[in-house]
């Protein structure tokens, strides 16, 4: 549905008509980039809008209120709300401004700011922040409102919203509100005053999307120091890798028998509190490295099925239960430091009769740039993820609720013999993200929906907490959040001009 030239022309006086676009090939491929995650009917946006400043974000709102025209809105991501016609496109790629105050140990970003920019620029300062598993291009303020997690968080704390200060936040009824220290001065080092903290209404903690009471057009994050040492790249892209030092940095690998006994080993790992992460290592992991190796075997989506059918499933048949565990020991402050965790592990280890091998080579591809996070596609077809956040002893349960509905739907998902449960421990092994990896052929991509249904019907009834759960299952139990979030929305958008529709 197209805009009318008055509203098209009042949307060139915001940001200049170089910056807004009804052509259709710009439009299509907004829709289609919405169309990846969104589901449902994705249609194709009325025109897309690049804007530069926070006040240029509040004029594209008020015209879209002005006018009755519903905006979706994102920066790297597929966005929400293009399931509406005529929605106005609201692309912040153009906000790029970043600043970092290293000796306060904060760092302020616009929503066009890539972790990976951010990452580049604190390395030269022995700073490092998160980098979201889900890859290094992703928005920094984006991913920090919604989820903002990373490997390291089993060092320095769960969840994006913990580590955003203070804010500026372009309400969905067209009103710029400057959350914490930056209400009265232009610094974003403090989140929690002067008066009301509105961080939570304006983070979505994956119950909906950061968009549906507005945009927020800066924040300030929370930075941590790091190694002085210069971090070098090697290899030719796309398949580069980061060499980390060896004096302050190892990985050691060990197996187990059994998941129990791994289980409380990282339990252990934890209240010792050494290492920056720790993690199992689903054998889906290793197929999936594989198939990203030399040209002496397959490669891309056929190496992957290759190696997982003839090598990884005979193994896992044998001992479904075996568990790989990984950890990166890291010597804060000194290499004494190294050694002491290195001894720790070892002792650790030694108590389950399990060695613990330490890695040949220290390099990440991973957890401080996410160049490999976006390899799951190479598996081809399609893959969903069952995502939880709990206790180490209550992912495991719900590991074991996953495996029972998936043998359900086998086939046509692939049968994982329950090996793709990836346990991956914050806050020194306090809570646990569980990530359940599930494949199927792209032709029934559709069971995949039937067994995240499945599943959730089940977390349910233990009491569990997924990443965005199903508002009708969860509502009545968790305290009717549904109804409270509908009046936050009717407040902040009282013309239902942000997503989602209701």
């Amino acid at each position: 549905m197209a805009l009318s030239k008055e509203a098209y022309q009042a949307l060139e006086s915001v940001v200049g008509p170089e910056w807004v676009s009804d052509d259709p090939a710009i439009l299509e491929a907004d829709h289609v980039g919405g169309g990846v995650h969104g589901g449902g009917d994705i249609k194709r946006p009325a025109c897309s809008i690049q804007p530069e400043t926070a006040e240029e974000v509040q004029g594209i709102i008020k015209v879209c209120n002005k006018y009755m025209i519903p905006f979706s809105a994102t920066t790297t991501n597929p966005p929400p709300g293009l399931d509406r016609e005529g929605v106005i496109f609201i692309d912040l790629k153009r906000m790029r401004k970043m600043v970092i105050d290293e000796e306060n140990l904060y760092a302020t970003v616009e929503p066009g700011v890539s972790f990976a920019a951010l990452q580049g620029e604190l390395f030269k300062k022995g700073l490092v922040t998160f980098v979201p598993m889900c890859g290094g291009n992703v928005s920094v303020l984006a991913n920090s409102l919604n989820v903002g997690e990373g490997a390291i968080s089993y060092r320095y704390g769960d969840r994006g919203y913990r580590r955003i200060l203070a804010a500026e936040w372009v309400t969905a009824d067209g009103e710029i509100l400057r959350i914490g220290s930056s209400a009265l001065q232009d610094d974003y080092f403090w989140g929690e005053g002067p008066g009301p903290d509105l961080r939570g209404m304006m983070a979505s903690s994956n119950l909906e999307s950061p968009t549906t009471r507005g945009i927020c057009t800066k924040i300030g994050i929370r930075v941590f120091p790091f190694v002085s040492e210069r971090l070098e790249p090697t290899g030719d892209a796309p398949v580069t890798t980061l060499m980390l030092p060896q004096n302050r940095f190892r990985y050691y690998n060990f197996i187990f028998d059994n998941k129990e006994d791994a289980i409380d080993a990282i339990y252990e790992i934890g209240k010792c509190e050494i290492g920056l992460f720790v993690m199992t290592v689903p054998p889906w992991f290793f197929a999936m490295a594989r198939a990203r190796g030399s040209a002496e075997v397959l490669t891309g989506a056929a190496g992957f099925w290759d190696y997982w059918e003839n090598h990884e499933a005979p193994l896992i048949r044998e001992n479904p239960n075996r568990t790989t565990c990984r950890a990166l020991l890291y010597g804060i402050g000194s290499d004494k430091r190294l050694a002491y965790e290195e001894k720790v592990l070892q002792d650790i280890c030694a108590k389950y009769g399990v060695e613990a091998r330490a890695s040949r080579r220290t390099t990440d591809e991973t957890h401080f740039m996410s160049a490999d996070a976006i390899v799951s596609n190479l598996a081809g077809g399609r893959f969903t993820s069952v995502i939880l956040f709990e206790s180490l002893d209550h992912a495991y349960k719900c590991a074991g609720i996953v495996n029972v509905n998936t043998r359900k739907h086998v086939p046509p998902v692939l049968d994982d013999y329950g090996t793709t449960n990836w346990f991956l421990p914050f806050e020194m092994c306090h809570i646990c993200k569980l990530e359940c990896l599930r494949f199927a052929s792209v032709e029934d991509a559709g069971e995949l929906a039937l067994l995240m249904q499945d599943c959730h019907k089940d977390f349910v009834d233990v009491g569990a907490y997924p990443v965005r759960p199903a508002a009708e299952l969860y509502g009545p139990k968790w305290e009717n959040y549904p109804e409270k979030t509908r009046k936050f929305k009717q407040l902040l958008d009282p013309n239902n001009v942000a997503p989602p529709t209701s």
